[in-house]
């Protein structure tokens, strides 16, 4: 068993034991039944009943996903149900849910089923998010500003967007595709977003992206026009690829920007709708018994964030969500590339000068708090080094931290090209300052402008005003860096003491937000052009 596949079954073992799952796994179906009590039910997914179990008095409660199996279906049901599992299963990341165990259980009356077991229980999913934020933020009367709950709300949706394309990124470069992603399969716990419902999954070989002819259950609403068009006379779905799951991805992204603009998504929708771009004409079967296809209303969305959407989300919209939703699925970006975009630093310094700092884009450094904290479940389990900014900054955090031969670095960061010889991260000699048409180099000290509350180990946590040392700049949007013994303020009134090269060497060696600093010389007239007394002050989560 190679190292990856020993942290991986470290990492279930330590979930199945949080959850009291390893004591009733091995146990008869009939047992496992009775162990089990419902604490509520969730609702249905595409193929079964959803319900929030837990063992005994075990106050950990997860998910039970049942498929019932009626005698004429049992064995395609059956094989939809564990190819379900098995997919999850081969499916280690923060964004995508996990899988504790299965089990089969045929009752002496009644209807056979087949339980899947996955953890963790969402607060809710996506699509009520979203209703929930759109209807408070259409209520708020303009210039009041958001309350403490709505901002935090409204960071958790502008980093989900990064969250989401690494999961899918993930997903596909595991040769799977969803084949029906929607904000309804989608869930959140706190400010954790994972994709769920992998029933509809394929699998395909890496470097192909186009599928075989097994009909999908992919839904109208979210479905990419390839998919639509494939309708047979019963109505099933064919042929399925990447790029569809890129569209229904897009459509996803679009009604997240759409609350984030204050406009709710029955409203976009409705506009859609009644909009120019809608033809009967082209409607498919599914259009005409009234399901509402963004498939057939893309070119009615431009106008729509223009009219509604600030300048830099008008910009997030043409320059990422609308490639998604390109009609001819060859045209469309992978995910890869798609995630690539947001972390291009001159698209961050594009987006910094048209939005408020607290409006762009968070980097996915997302750690799975809602697991078990036990040191019996590695980072790389959780966190595949694939995607997941954090374990690869935890990675260079080490190599840093070490001197060679004994000596301090200087100031200067080692070679580390070898850490990253994937080419999903680099090492840039430059960053071209948010706030300023200066570049920011490897050594120079910048000035904290937006405090920042750390999300893990490697990260400092920042307050306005402090400095930091450069140590490393690079492309996923965040930089490294020691902590420089002076403030601002300080700095900049004393002009002589300024250039010390001896100083804000030393210290531990960090990863900073690159939006979150500016050079020190720009701090002081950033902060009077672009402070506002309701924004000020707020923590960059």
């Amino acid at each position: 068993m190679d190292t990856t596949n020993q942290d991986l079954d470290s990492a279930r073992k330590a979930l199945a034991t949080h959850c009291r799952w390893d004591t009733i796994k091995d146990q008869p179906s009939e047992k496992i039944e009775e162990a089990l009590s419902v604490v509520g039910m969730l609702g249905h997914g595409s193929l079964g009943l959803v319900d929030q179990v837990k063992i005994g008095t075990s106050d950990t409660s997860f998910v039970r996903k049942r498929i019932l199996l009626p005698t004429f279906r049992r064995k395609q049901l059956l094989s939809i149900a564990k190819q379900e599992s098995k997919v999850v299963e081969d499916l280690v990341h923060t964004h995508i849910i996990h899988v504790l165990g299965t089990y089969e259980h045929t009752p002496k009356s009644g209807m056979s089923s087949f339980s899947i077991l996955m953890f963790p229980v969402g607060d809710r999913d996506l699509s009520q998010f979203l209703l929930e934020l759109g209807e408070t933020l259409e209520k708020m009367v303009p210039g009041t500003g958001y309350d403490d709950e709505t901002s935090q709300y409204r960071a958790w949706l502008r980093r989900w967007f990064l969250c989401l394309i690494s999961g899918l990124s993930y997903i596909h470069s595991k040769g799977i595709r969803h084949q029906d992603i929607k904000p309804s399969n989608i869930i959140h716990r706190g400010e954790y977003i994972l994709f769920t419902d992998f029933s509809s999954s394929g699998r395909f070989q890496p470097g192909s992206t186009t599928s075989t002819e097994s009909p999908s259950r992919a839904s109208d609403m979210y479905s990419a026009p390839e998919v639509l068009d494939r309708l047979d006379e019963n109505d099933q779905y064919k042929r399925h690829g990447t790029g569809s799951d890129i569209f229904s991805l897009g459509c996803v992204f679009a009604e997240m920007l759409s609350v984030l603009c204050c406009y709710p998504v029955r409203k976009l929708q409705d506009e859609l709708h009644n909009g120019q771009g809608f033809s009967f004409s082209r409607l498919t079967r599914s259009s005409k018994r009234g399901v509402f296809c963004y498939s057939r209303v893309t070119e009615g969305m431009e106008p729509i964030f223009k009219k509604h959407a600030n300048k830099g989300d008008h910009l997030l919209f043409k320059k990422v969500i609308a490639p998604m939703l390109r009609a001819d699925r060859k045209r469309r970006p992978s995910a890869r590339e798609i995630r690539n975009t947001i972390y291009e630093p001159n698209f961050h310094h594009r987006l910094s000068e048209l939005n408020r700092p607290q409006d762009s884009f968070r980097p996915c450094s997302c750690l799975p708090s809602y697991l078990p904290g036990t040191p019996a479940v590695p980072t790389p389990s959780i966190l595949p080094p694939t995607d997941i900014l954090s374990h690869r900054r935890i990675a260079l955090m080490s190599a840093l931290e070490k001197p060679q031969d004994g000596q301090p670095q200087d100031g200067n960061p080692p070679d580390v090209k070898s850490l990253f010889q994937d080419g999903k991260s680099e090492q840039l000699p430059f960053f071209k300052d948010y706030y300023s048409n200066d570049d920011i180099h490897p050594n120079d000290l910048v000035s904290v402008l937006w405090a920042y509350q750390a999300r893990a180990n490697d990260e400092f946590a920042l307050e306005r005003g402090d400095m930091l040392r450069v140590v490393g700049i690079w492309d996923d949007g965040w930089g490294t860096g020691v902590k420089y013994p002076m403030l601002t303020e300080e700095y900049l009134e004393q002009p002589n003491s300024k250039l010390k090269l001896g100083e804000g060497r030393d210290g531990e060696i960090k990863a900073f937000p690159l939006v979150c600093v500016c050079l020190p010389q720009h701090w002081k007239t950033t902060i009077e052009g672009k402070d506002e007394a309701k924004t000020g002050s707020k923590v960059v989560k």
